[in-house]
């Protein structure tokens, strides 16, 4: 072996050490210890903070009609490795409808899956009032006409941790319409009240001299 093809054989040795030694170390994702599984962690932003308390409302939720009697107005869940909240409105009925939740960035987005067959979809990007999620008017779906009425805003406040209420604004030829608002509680949070019971009456005296 010559003098000049052993220099470069070990310029080039050297220069490989050289490069792992500068190279730094690859994060790896964090792991899931009870399930065996890597994932990677989300950063924390408003959207997302906001979005992890909005999941909370996921159960079942009833609402009173005028005569005070309780109706299945809501059945949430989460789903999609928790990337999602499905609910589905008046759940079995003929107007059932179903809204989807998810994050988009720095916003929370809301499809609304209308039973007219339109699906306007509203952002959320204001998390300054806690538990209040205002959604305005992004783009719709399916819609067939632009005079065609949509739903386009949306207010959801979580007043506490059994009671929800929903403000929809629908909009007609771009107008705002007809307004409409659903007041809900979780379903077991609000026990029946009993009857009371009669008081028991005394039993006539008989006559004297019977």
């Amino acid at each position: 072996m010559n003098l000049t093809r052993t220099m470069l054989i070990l310029m080039l040795a050297g220069g490989a050490l050289m490069a792992g030694g500068l190279a730094q170390p690859e994060k790896s994702p964090e792991k899931n210890t009870e399930k065996g599984e890597f994932t990677q962690k989300p950063a924390v932003t408003p959207a997302a903070e906001a979005f992890s308390k909005l999941k909370a409302i996921a159960g079942t939720w009833d609402m009173a009609d005028e005569e005070g009697k309780n109706h299945h107005a809501l059945e949430s869940k989460v789903s999609s490795a928790g990337s999602i909240l499905r609910e589905v409105m008046f759940p079995g009925a003929d107007h059932e409808m179903t809204n989807m939740y998810h994050l988009d960035g720095d916003a929370i987005i809301a499809t609304h899956y209308c039973a007219i067959g339109n699906q306007p979809r509203m952002a959320c990007t204001d998390f300054s009032k806690p538990g209040v999620y205002h959604f305005t008017f992004r783009d719709v779906t399916n819609r067939a006409t632009p005079d065609d009425a949509y739903m386009g805003e949306l207010t959801l406040t979580i007043v506490d941790a059994d009671t929800l209420t929903q403000h929809w604004v629908h909009f007609v030829k771009g107008e705002r319409g007809g307004e409409v608002t659903f007041e809900m509680k979780r379903r077991g949070a609000v026990k029946a009240t009993p009857e009371p019971k009669p008081e028991a009456k005394p039993s006539p005296k008989a006559p004297a001299g019977s």
